[in-house]
């Protein structure tokens, strides 16, 4: 789930050290879950996982190095 309610719940996880296309990526994917869900999805790195929300979504964005 993507959202509820009206408040994101989830992130999209950017690795650490992806280059310019993944970061590219990760932007079009939040822009359109925006105009899907009307919330903004957060954009994080991988470093802060931990930190979020364990009912939260993660979507991953990277190869398969990271």
């Amino acid at each position: 789930m993507v959202a509820e309610g009206g408040r994101g719940r989830a992130a999209i996880v950017l690795g650490e050290g992806m280059g310019s296309a993944y970061q590219y990526a990760a932007t079009e994917l939040q822009k359109y879950l925006r105009a899907l869900s009307g919330t903004q999805i957060s954009i994080i790195r991988d470093s802060q996982i931990s930190g979020q929300v364990s009912q939260q979504t993660l979507i991953f964005v990277g190869g398969a190095d990271s």
